[in-house]
């Protein structure tokens, strides 16, 4: 537990001392004004007779000081130090409160920056281990409670600073009921040990439901399409229910657990008290006088350090439950175990000869067999059109994968003008190449926003262009606010072909050296298909071009067509070579056209692939 707490409270060690002796001051001061309380009883006292001095311990000074004045002046010196005292504690008392509070927040704005740069610069394996709801839940949720244990790892310390600066107190005024009082602090201390064992195996419970909890919830809104369609409301529902009902009892019984820390202590304090009285009434001072003041001041500082004590106790046991939270922080935000992407320095700028596969297998972590590519040798010629086409799992989209550095091969090796792609810096690899999916994302802003995402300076004459060439523009002008329409979560204001055409224009934006289209049309009606097919075909021309297609009419005239079986390459060819050689490509070809002609004889052909 104290590595994972050093590991977050490092970067304000300094912040931390502050606070420190702030409040270390304020408790000495503390101790200080409670203290007065002696010789102001004792002032008291002498207002009916005179009290000759006694041996009072470290107070007799002060009292044979305070004798050289009358009564009431002597009572006016102690009200008045005792008025300064609690001032000056109270103000450094308060900027050390204000310090912990903002160090507090600054913690937990921090780290949830760190867990989203963590998110921003993970592998992209990092995320398909993980479930999508667990990641927002702990950006959020584990990162706000690993804040709050700062706040109360700084509470501990303070009640631990004031404790001891009390117990130093009660030394002074007498050791021997310090020693009772002490015995009876261990033993509720080992009890409350016990309880906070407890804790910590709830939070780590409570920490796993909670991420279940929002998982789950964040899944069932993201897919709600598909809850309706299938009419899974009342199961989803319940489901959500039992969940919810199970974060409620898990955090009702990490609560009782703290909450036994004030019922328990009030009844130790009782009985501490009782046994304090008969000590300090038991013959240790000579004069009954001197004993009301001592016997009065033990107690305020016996009952000040009681609540302090069942504070320390429940802030850890509260901290133990919030330790899970903490592990998850700092496990996220370790350095990887994992193989890094390699990040060349080399500046991408030009493509002038084309990308080749050598030799390249391709293994998905977890998956070690079969690979997912076998042996790829595949050329991809600068200023061509060179589609990918396979059956389903042929290996198409891991292609692209390695082709965006979304993995890296697992044996051989990618080359760019004859120069291994992990020579160049991910950056501008990335930065020259427009990418379309047919799970393209649309963020829930303006559509002027989600074009210019990859390019956030652009100007409005070039989103406007892009829009055009993307065959957008005029369903946008066509929309109530233009280009400043907000489209929705994931763009359910606009339809699938109108979504699409927004990814080309983000894509063209930038003007890249590479366009990758995986399947951009492949969930599109027949009417969204053949306008998003025409952008494509248009954005094609004199460009590097990388088509994956669901429906081979769409690239019958690229340059190149790839055919991809069980991860290796079957067969290469323009379309008219590869029909001839009645393979795989001719079987794929005439069962889709087949199928056309079966399913809807009258059915409008779509436009073919650019013919270059």
């Amino acid at each position: 537990m104290t590595r994972q707490l050093l590991f977050i409270l490092k970067p304000y060690r300094l912040s931390l001392a502050a606070i420190l002796v702030l409040l270390s001051v304020s408790a000495a001061l503390e101790s200080a004004g409670i203290s007065l309380f002696v010789p102001l009883f004792l002032a008291l006292g002498q207002a009916g007779g005179s009290l000759p001095v006694q041996d009072l311990g470290v107070f007799t000074s002060l009292e044979r000081y305070l004798q050289a004045h009358s009564v009431p002046r002597q009572i006016q010196i102690i009200a008045a130090a005792l008025v300064a005292t609690v001032l000056v504690k109270s103000l450094f008392g308060y900027a050390g409160r204000l310090l912990a509070v903002r160090l507090e927040h600054s913690a937990i704005s921090d780290l949830r920056k760190q867990v989203f740069g963590r998110y921003m610069a993970a592998d992209y394996q990092f995320f398909l281990d993980r479930r999508q709801g667990r990641l927002v839940n702990d950006l959020f949720q584990e990162g706000g409670t690993a804040g709050q244990a700062v706040s109360t790892t700084i509470t501990l310390l303070s009640n631990g600073i004031t404790a001891a600066a009390l117990y130093l107190l009660l030394l002074f005024l007498s050791w021997q009921a310090t020693m009772i009082a002490t015995g009876t602090f261990l033993l509720l201390t080992l009890g409350f040990y016990w309880v906070s064992m407890a804790s910590g195996r709830l939070g780590r419970t409570r920490q796993a439901l909670v991420g279940e909890f929002v998982s789950f919830g964040a899944e069932a809104v993201l897919g709600i399409r598909q809850v309706k369609v299938f009419g899974a409301e009342g199961r989803l529902a319940a489901r959500f229910a039992d969940l919810a009902g199970r974060v409620r009892q898990a955090n009702l019984d990490l609560q009782s657990l703290s909450l036994l820390a004030q019922p328990v202590g009030e009844v130790v304090a009782v009985l501490v008290l009782a046994a304090m009285v008969m000590t300090l009434s038991a013959g240790i001072f000579h004069e009954a006088s001197a004993l009301v003041p001592f016997l009065v001041t033990f107690l305020v500082v016996l009952i000040r350090l009681f609540p302090v004590i069942v504070s320390l106790n429940r802030d850890f046991i509260r901290l133990k439950g919030d330790m899970a939270s903490v592990q998850i922080v700092t496990d996220l935000l370790a350095p990887s175990e994992t193989a890094k992407t390699r990040d060349g320095g080399r500046l991408f700028t030009e493509l002038r000869q084309g990308v080749g596969f050598e030799g390249v297998t391709f293994r998905y972590p977890g998956k070690p067999e079969p690979p997912a590519l076998r042996d790829v040798v595949l050329t991809f010629p600068a200023g061509k059109v060179t589609a990918l086409v396979g059956p389903s799992g042929a290996g198409k989209s891991t292609v692209v994968d390695l082709l965006i550095r979304l993995y890296e091969p697992s044996e051989g090796r990618i080359m760019v003008d004859g120069t291994d792609l992990r020579e160049y810096s991910l950056e501008s690899w990335r930065n020259a190449i427009g990418f379309v999916s047919q799970d393209t994302f649309i963020f829930n802003a303006s559509i002027r926003e989600n074009i210019a995402f990859g390019m956030p300076d652009a100007t409005e004459g070039q989103i406007v262009e892009a829009a055009r060439q993307a065959d957008a523009h005029d369903f946008i002008q066509g929309l109530p606010e233009g280009y400043a329409t907000v489209v929705g979560d994931r763009g359910l204001k606009l339809s699938g072909g109108e979504r699409q055409r927004i990814a080309i224009a983000r894509a063209v934006l930038r003007n890249p050296i590479m366009l990758i289209f995986d399947e951009a049309t492949s969930s599109l009606d027949n009417e969204s298909e053949q306008r998003v097919q025409q952008a494509i075909n248009r954005l094609s021309r004199d460009r590097t071009v990388i088509m994956i297609a669901h429906r081979l009419s769409t690239i019958v005239g690229a340059d190149k067509i790839a055919v991809l079986d069980r991860g290796r390459v079957a067969e290469e060819g323009t379309h008219a070579s590869l029909l001839e050689r009645r393979g795989l490509y001719w079987k794929l070809y005439s069962r889709e056209s087949a199928d056309v002609d079966a399913s809807d004889p009258d059915r409008k052909a779509l436009p073919t692939g650019p013919q270059l």
